[in-house]
């Protein structure tokens, strides 16, 4: 043999194979020698019924439909293009409700903070949803963001805001770059009062 007076090396970087995995569970069902009691064992959370897709896959179509804003249609088609997998628009749809479901308490949680903050920018603007006009409002700071779809105007966050917003910097300007700009102004402005006292 001749022993190798160098080693080179190169590499590429891919992603692994695309195919589903499918994970079997199996609950024993035991007799118990001295009562004759049948013990049966649990299925884990994620097994509820005899077959189901798993988290993974759920949380990348919903990231895909609701954050990357690629339509439910062609997220289905996604699926069947990668994977040889058929998803209905409706199975999307409840995973989405779920997921909002799930998300409830961190979305309450984005709220306050928003409503805590010492400056905070609030903006809606209007959408036609079924023939109708309706409203999209965001609510923001430099860490959080926040989004409502109502029918009425008045019924808004920041509306709510003013009610429950004890002191800070409420801007709400047509020009965002100008609203933070004065929003920063007027931050230092209350941080410097703040430190005064």
């Amino acid at each position: 043999t001749v022993e190798a007076t160098d080693v080179r090396c190169r590499q590429v970087i891919d992603i692994p194979p695309l195919k589903l995995e499918v994970t079997e569970h199996r609950a024993e069902t035991k007799e118990c020698p001295g009562c004759g009691c049948c013990n049966v064992a649990n299925f884990p959370e994620e097994a509820k019924t005899s077959v189901q897709y798993g988290s993974r896959i759920k949380a990348l179509l919903v990231y895909l439909n609701q954050y990357q804003l690629v339509p439910y249609d062609r997220t289905c088609e996604l699926v069947k293009d990668l994977f040889s997998q058929t998803i209905s628009q409706g199975t999307l749809y409840n995973w989405n409700k779920e997921s909002f479901r799930n998300l409830e308490s961190t979305e309450e949680q984005i709220r306050q903070a928003i409503l805590a903050s010492v400056v905070a920018h609030f903006d809606e603007t209007g959408l036609r949803s079924e023939g109708k006009l309706h409203w999209l409002h965001a609510a923001s700071t430099d860490r959080f963001t926040y989004y409502g779809f109502r029918k009425d105007l008045h019924k808004t966050f920041r509306h709510q805001q003013k009610r429950e917003r004890k002191n800070g910097v409420a801007r709400n300007n047509r020009n965002l770059k100008t609203c933070w700009i004065v929003c920063v102004i007027s931050r230092r402005r209350y941080l410097r009062l703040w430190r005064i006292r």
